[in-house]
C-alpha cells in the first residue's frame, strides 16, 4: 500500500477579501494556516512535510481551488527531495474566472536511486491569471550527486475552458542514455518553466533567473513560458 499525503485547499471571495473555505490535510502532507502578509486581502498558505520530500512509496495529492473573483499565494518552505524509490506525486489546480493563484514551489532534487512520477493539470478560465512554476535538479549537487537518480517522469498538462493549451513532458532515465551530451541536457543540471498565463501576469521576484543561466521565452496565445537552464541554482 502506498503511504498516500493529501492536501486540500479552495479559496473563495468574501466581502472583497479572498478566504480559506475548505482544508484538508493528511499527513505526511501538511497546510498551514493561512497568513495574510505583504496584501491583507490574499491568503499565503504553505504547504510542509515533515519528511522534506517524497520518501519511497510515498503518494502526495495536491489539490487547490481558487474560487471566482478570489486569489491565493501558496509557498513551500524549502526544496523536495525526492528520496531513493519509487514515488508519485499529482498536482491538480483549478483556478476561474477572475481569479488568480501564484505558486513558485522550491525545486524537486531527485537524489540517487530516485524514481518519480510527477502529474501536473491546471484548469483555467479566459481571464484566469495564474503564475506557477516546475523546476528540478539533477540531484544533489553540493554532495558530488549528478544524473544518480533512476528515472524521472513528468507530465504537466494547462486547460483553458478544457481545451489543452499547453502541454510539457519529461521521461528522463539516466542510466539508459548520456544527458551531458549538448543536444540534451550539456552542462547544465537545474531546469525551471515558469508558467505566466492571464493579462499582465509577470514572473515575481523569486523567479528571476540568477546569474550563470541561459534562458528562452515561448509566447502561446494564452500566456507565456518562461524556461531557464543553470548550472549553479535556480
Amino acid at each position: 500500500m502506498p503511504n498516500l499525503g493529501v492536501a486540500r485547499l479552495r479559496v473563495e471571495a468574501r466581502e472583497g477579501r479572498s478566504v480559506v473555505a475548505e482544508q484538508y490535510s493528511q499527513a505526511p502532507l501538511q497546510l498551514h494556516r493561512p497568513l495574510y502578509l505583504e496584501d491583507p486581502l490574499c491568503p499565503v498558505v504553505y504547504i510542509k512535510s515533515p519528511s522534506a520530500g517524497l520518501l519511497a512509496g510515498d503518494c502526495h495529492l495536491l489539490e487547490i481551488g481558487v474560487g471566482e473573483g478570489s486569489r491565493l499565494e501558496m509557498r513551500t518552505q524549502a526544496a523536495i527531495l525526492v528520496y531513493p524509490g519509487a514515488s508519485e506525486q499529482k498536482i491538480s489546480i483549478r483556478v476561474a474566472r477572475g481569479s488568480s493563484l501564484v505558486f513558485i514551489p522550491h525545486p524537486l532534487i531527485l537524489a540517487k536511486g530516485a524514481e518519480l512520477k510527477q502529474r501536473i493539470r491546471i484548469d483555467l478560465a479566459p481571464d484566469s491569471r495564474l503564475c506557477f512554476r516546475d523546476s528540478f535538479s539533477a540531484g544533489r549537487i553540493a554532495m558530488g550527486e549528478c544524473w544518480q537518480f533512476e528515472r524521472f517522469d513528468n507530465l504537466l498538462e494547462i486547460f483553458v475552458e478544457r481545451l489543452l493549451v499547453y502541454r510539457d513532458r519529461w521521461v528522463i532515465e539516466p542510466g539508459r542514455r548520456p544527458l551531458t551530451h549538448p543536444a540534451v541536457c550539456g552542462e547544465y543540471t537545474r531546469f525551471a518553466s515558469t508558467y505566466c498565463f492571464g493579462p499582465g501576469v509577470e514572473p515575481p521576484a523569486s523567479a528571476e533567473p540568477p546569474t550563470g543561466t541561459v534562458s528562452w521565452l515561448l509566447e502561446k496565445p494564452h500566456g507565456r513560458i518562461h524556461k531557464l537552464a543553470a548550472r549553479d541554482g535556480i
